[in-house]
């Protein structure tokens, strides 16, 4: 599967001086927010723990970038891709605005909510990387949506050691995910500490009574534009590929899209025909609905005037390859509607896990003020370490991968 073309993310880091290292591993068609195993190369593993999960989709670029293989690295998101990852190995990563940067060249997961954004070891990195990525191109209309959106000084001019002064923030309460678990709860009051230490003013209770349960719970059932989004992709692979069709892969790997040998089985609008997504009934039911979500978000933001939320990643410590998935908290709500968030390294568990907060925009294209916020925490905090290495105690294991 080599395309004719790159995508424009990486076009616009070369011509910005970056040097490509290469392509990094992840679970195939992007199915998995825990682990990173391909039927390509196998598993990925954490650089912070080899029985850690690395985080999912993403985690090929968390490891390489954790690792020091590379300075930064890119992460695309439907579910929690680039939070997943960029948590779970103490990276930077900004998960962007539904349109700020573009995502033609990209395997799709979910059109209406793929995104692509940096994972660095600092907010510097980040926000210089996302004034090279965002901006719109004829290859992906989206973008014309968020190019308002993009502040002409550029994302660096908001690194501001005092970002933090002044701003409301909502904290968690458990409306959008499970109850904390101890240790982690301790170590998100003590990041609540050192925020309200540099200047935030913490709001509690922020959804309790405001109606937004009663909202979210009238979502539509599940729809997908997976099948339609992948012709086209394949169909934009051009002369190089291999294949420029879903039937031509299915000869090629003898898997069958959507049935659970190619990726975990998924539904198909029209009945797998990989039809027009627009002109099928329930896309617009969704798109009702997630207007809906996002119209209540606003009305709680303004209500509370709020800055933005601060929320710990996960409500459990990181998991091992034998446990459970990643508890993520607000990968759901923050992907439906569109916003903005920020992952930050927020120090290590008493068992080693790396734990991280999350900053989350009080509305689409506020990248700016969510780096502004980060860069002061981080400046303040400086948590992250580098990984130690796995040590001599450590084992590969194995991993039971598809191939073909």
């Amino acid at each position: 599967m080599i395309p004719s073309r790159d995508a424009s993310v990486v076009a616009r880091l070369q011509e910005a001086g970056a040097i490509i290292m290469g392509k990094t591993n992840l679970p195939d068609f992007a199915r998995s927010g825990t682990l990173t195993d391909s039927s390509a190369i196998n598993r990925t593993y954490n650089s912070y723990g080899l029985n850690l999960v690395p985080g999912g989709s993403s985690g090929g670029t968390a490891t390489a970038v954790s690792g020091s293989f590379a300075v930064l690295g890119l992460g695309t998101e439907t579910g929690g891709s680039i939070q997943n990852p960029s948590a779970s190995q103490s990276l930077v990563g900004i998960k962007p605005s539904i349109g700020l940067v573009p995502i033609d060249g990209i395997a799709p997961l979910v059109a209406e909510r793929d995104v692509a954004g940096p994972m660095a070891k600092t907010v510097e990195d980040a926000a210089a990387t996302l004034d090279v990525l965002a901006g719109p191109t004829i290859q992906d209309v989206r973008t014309y949506n968020g190019l308002a959106g993009i502040p002409e000084e550029g994302y660096v001019a908001f690194l501001d050691s005092e970002g933090l002064q002044g701003k409301r923030l909502g904290v968690y309460d458990g409306m959008w995910g499970n109850p904390l678990a101890p240790e982690v709860e301790a170590a998100y009051t003590e990041m609540l500490d050192v925020i309200t230490g540099l200047g935030a003013e913490l709001v509690t209770n922020v959804f309790n009574e405001t109606g937004w349960t009663e909202v979210w719970d009238g979502m539509p059932s599940n729809i997908s534009t997976l099948y339609h989004g992948l012709k086209l992709y394949f169909q934009d692979l051009g002369d190089t590929s291999d294949f420029n069709s879903v039937e031509e892969w299915e000869e090629k790997t003898n898997r069958t899209m959507g049935d659970g040998s190619a990726i975990r089985s998924f539904s198909v609008l029209e009945s797998g025909t990989g039809g027009d997504p627009l002109t099928d009934p329930a896309y617009w039911e969704y798109v009702s609905w997630r207007s809906g979500v996002h119209q209540k978000y606003l009305e709680v933001m303004e209500e509370e005037q709020l800055d933005g939320l601060v929320y710990p990643f996960s409500a459990i410590p990181l998991p091992t390859f034998d446990s459970e998935n990643v508890g993520a908290i607000s990968v759901s709500e923050i992907n439906h509607i569109g916003l903005p968030q920020i992952s930050l390294p927020a120090g290590y568990l008493d068992g080693g896990e790396p734990f991280s907060i999350s900053l989350i925009g009080k509305d689409l294209y506020t990248e700016g003020e969510l780096i502004s916020m980060g860069y002061a925490f981080e400046q303040a905090t400086m948590l992250r370490m580098a990984p130690e290495g796995p040590g001599e105690q450590a084992s590969l294991g194995s991993c039971e991968c598809m191939t073909f």
